[in-house]
């Protein structure tokens, strides 16, 4: 900057000081709720992985950290894995897939709740019986309709020769009574 003073040219320096800008209340709050959120989610975990050795029961079933192979097929000696098919038989005799969706629930809840019913020998006829209306009521095509339900068990286990070799097991099987 350039001053006159008394007729001499004189270059000055001026120093502008800035002071920082005021974070506003709810800056300050958002950063709290991420941080929050990230504590949280970082304790879950913690719980997840330490429960065990502390003998907290999760069942494997502690959303979103589940103890769950998805992807991976068994490998070792004695290794198993299950899947629970639900199959119906028409009145023509052919065997038909019965999709999870279609008994009003999604896969892990055949294993968790239809299933048990299922086997259980006092309510499992009507239980099926049920389903079977439920199943039968979103068929357009009459042929398509199921008379009996068949609860299969697929199992694959890793021999001691390290092959996979699976085996389907019927675990019940119910004819509506009602026809």
């Amino acid at each position: 900057m350039l001053r006159r003073r008394s007729g001499l040219a004189q270059r000055t320096r001026v120093a502008v000081i800035r002071a920082p800008p005021l974070e506003s209340v709810g800056d300050m709050n958002k950063k709290k709720l991420v941080s929050g959120f990230i504590a949280a989610s970082l304790g879950i975990e913690l719980m997840t992985v330490a429960a065990p050795f502390v003998g907290i029961r999760t069942k494997g079933q502690f959303w979103p950290f589940m103890n769950y192979c998805m992807y991976s097929i068994p490998r070792s000696e004695g290794d198993e894995t299950r899947r629970y098919l639900m199959l119906g038989v028409t009145a023509a005799g052919d065997t038909i897939p019965v999709p999870a969706s279609s008994l009003g629930t999604e896969y892990g809840g055949i294993k968790r709740t239809v299933w048990p019913k299922l086997e259980d020998p006092a309510q499992g006829q009507p239980y099926a019986e049920q389903l079977m209306d439920r199943f039968n009521s979103g068929q357009t095509d009459p042929t398509r309709r199921i008379r009996t339900l068949i609860g299969a068990l697929n199992r694959r286990q890793v021999t001691a020769e390290g092959f996979s070799e699976m085996r389907r097991e019927i675990s019940f099987s119910y004819e509506d009574s009602r026809q």
